[in-house]
């Protein structure tokens, strides 16, 4: 993996950028947007660079992989195992744990949460639980889960646990925020509506499959459609509360909740199948249920184990099949292609012909600049953000590094605004193009006045 491995060059960076800076800036450990327990247990890896965030999510997703199959091996599916190898073969979910994302730490959690609970260790596992909203929003639907598990075991008294998480960080950061409810009222994703648009109602579903491929979707298909039996037909319910309201009921609730914030285009959704990352596990979990009809129908060990290493083949090999539609493992498959250009052309161009740059405050959006120059993010006497950039009165030198992305999308500046200021002067331009895509940056530095036609 080259040093431009991030998985994606949005939030996977910012989420870095936060757990990063924040022995320097405090308040980002109060950071709704980074979520504080994410940047509180990610600071100390994230602080030695990226790599250090790598190694965070590597372990997150090692324990997360441990944790699923202890839930499999207590729930007696005899193909437990299988939990390694489907992992490895879930292309999306594979590919993005070399990055800076929080569907990992989340996901690890609610395992350990249901593996606590299989363990009859209610109050550890619901004040875990509670902390959920601290790494992602879609904690607060898990906590709603869990929820509805402890009303149907009738465990009320326990209920108010569930508020653990978000009365700890409720107190902790009441002071600063000067908001005794700013858990609630600082929810990025709050608004009524989206930016990204909407789409259509099981988009989702097909997302999923991008996560995790056809094969383990057509066992989890199949892992589906066996549990409805067993529900309705063999009526085990009593037996497996765990499985019917915990796995399947929050794998259902986080899939249909994203389906829902998509169609009807709310609470900024974009529709990214990344985010269906956390109910993974789950997801392998009720496809290992498919597998146990096998053992049902096949009575000799020697022929079960054929089934179950040539699903184990089947699962790690698809992924490196060539398709028009899905992630395809390559030496390209870690590739960030505007990093890749930041990291051989800009910086080395700014860092070349212009060698103070740093003693300038530098205006940009795209998060992996920071990275790459050097440059603290959260320090405005070294960085201010691209929507800035035609308010203020630069001082001469000042480098401004547009983007036609972050700076457009985040920044709302168009290119033209820049190439038609009379104290703007365009130094460089570098293109690339990969697939449908285009990536273009263009530096412009700020000239004194009077000196534009010089």
């Amino acid at each position: 993996m080259s040093v431009n491995t991030t998985g994606d060059n949005g939030d996977s960076v910012m989420h870095y950028l936060f757990s990063h800076y924040s022995f320097s800036h405090p308040e980002n450990f109060l950071d709704h947007w980074a979520k504080p327990l994410f940047v509180l247990l990610s600071s100390p890896f994230a602080y030695f660079g990226f790599k250090g965030m790598i190694i965070f999510n590597v372990l997150c997703t090692s324990l997360t992989a441990l944790f699923t199959y202890y839930i499999a091996r207590n729930l007696q599916l005899r193909s437990a195992l299988l939990i390694f190898p489907f992992f490895l073969g879930a292309p999306l979910f594979f590919q993005l744990i070399f990055s800076g994302l929080t569907e990992y730490l989340f996901a690890l959690i609610t395992v350990i949460g249901i593996y606590l609970i299989q363990k009859d260790k209610l109050i550890s596992a619901i004040i875990l639980i509670s902390f959920l909203p601290m790494v992602r929003s879609e904690g607060l639907i898990v906590i709603g889960v869990f929820g509805i598990y402890l009303l149907l075991e009738k465990h009320l008294k326990l209920m108010i646990l569930l508020l653990t998480g978000q009365l700890t960080y409720t107190l902790i950061g009441a002071i600063y925020h000067q908001d005794l409810l700013w858990v609630m009222n600082d929810i990025p994703y709050t608004n009524v509506g989206s930016p990204y648009g909407h789409g259509g109602p099981f988009d989702f579903i097909f997302k999923l499959m991008f996560v995790i491929e056809k094969p383990i979707m057509l066992l989890l298909t199949l892992g589906i459609s066996y549990g409805v039996y067993q529900l309705v037909v063999m009526r085990d319910y009593n037996k497996n509360k765990i499985k019917y309201i915990l796995i399947s009921g929050t794998f259902f609730a986080i899939l249909s909740s994203h389906s829902l914030f998509w169609y009807l285009g709310i609470f900024n959704s974009m529709g990214l199948p990344r985010v269906l990352i956390v109910i993974v596990p789950l997801a392998i979990i009720i496809s290992l249920e498919s597998i146990e009809i096998v053992y049902k129908k096949i009575k000799q060990p020697k022929y079960i184990k054929i089934v179950l290493v040539s699903l184990s083949l089947l699962v790690l090999g698809f992924p490196f099949i060539p398709k028009n539609n899905g992630l395809v493992y390559d030496q390209y498959m870690f590739n960030v292609v505007d990093h890749d250009l930041i990291e051989k052309e800009v910086t080395p161009y700014v860092k070349e012909t212009l060698p103070n740059y740093k003693e300038h405050v530098l205006y940009f959006s795209h998060p992996y600049l920071s990275c790459a120059l050097e440059v603290d993010y959260f320090d405005h006497n070294k960085h201010m953000e691209m929507q800035h950039v035609l308010e203020m009165d630069l001082n001469p030198g000042t480098l401004i590094i547009w983007d036609n992305w972050f700076s457009i999308s985040d920044g709302g500046i168009q290119l033209e605004q820049l190439l038609n200021h009379p104290h703007f002067k365009m130094r460089a331009t570098f293109h690339r193009i990969s697939s449908d895509e285009q990536f273009k940056f263009v530096i412009f530095e700020v000239i004194e006045k009077g000196s534009e036609n010089i």
